[in-house]
Formats: structure tokens, sequence, C-alpha cells
């Protein structure tokens, strides 16, 4: 997948599909999704990755909930093997 295949899929498939999750109206606060022009990407190597989801919490159970939910597994989850190299991704978590 390309690069401007990857974020049409992040914005235009993945992002609705999170969001319409009775789990994220819920738990979820805010949910923004930032993506490095490609032609920036390949002249100055910022950054490795294709995109970043930043996901606002109120607090930690909250993040627990979300990603025990069974429609986060199997509905979430199962379009980003689509997209993502989940074994290549990366979570934090900060305060």
């Amino acid at each position: 997948m390309s690069h401007e295949e990857f974020v049409w899929y992040h914005v235009n498939k993945h992002a609705p599909l999170f969001r319409s999750l009775p789990e994220v109206k819920i738990y979820v606060r805010r949910y923004l999704q930032y993506h490095l022009p490609e032609e920036i990407s390949k002249k100055t190597a910022l950054s490795e990755y294709d995109g970043i989801t930043e996901i606002w919490f109120d607090d930690l159970e909250s993040v627990y909930k979300l990603f025990a939910a069974d429609a986060y597994k199997r509905i979430i989850l199962t379009d980003q093997e689509k997209f993502m190299d989940l074994c290549e991704s990366v979570v934090e978590i900060s305060k």
C-alpha cells in the first residue's frame, strides 16, 4: 500500500469506522490523525511512520475499557490489519 493509499484509507474508512463505535462515543474525548506529506517525509526522513493517531481519554480506566471492548477487537483491530503493520506500530500512553 502506498503512502497516499494509506492516508486515504486511514482518513476515509478507518476514522469513520472507529468513530461509529458506541464505546468510542462513551470513552474517547478526542480523536486526531496526523499525516506528514510524503514529499516532505521522503526528503527529510522526519518519520518512519505514515501516520499518527492521537486519542484522548479522561482516565486510564477508559483506555482499558475501550481496548477490551468486543466491538473494538472485532471491528477496529480487524480493520487495522487491512492497512497497518501492527507489529511495527507503537502505542504510547501519557498524561
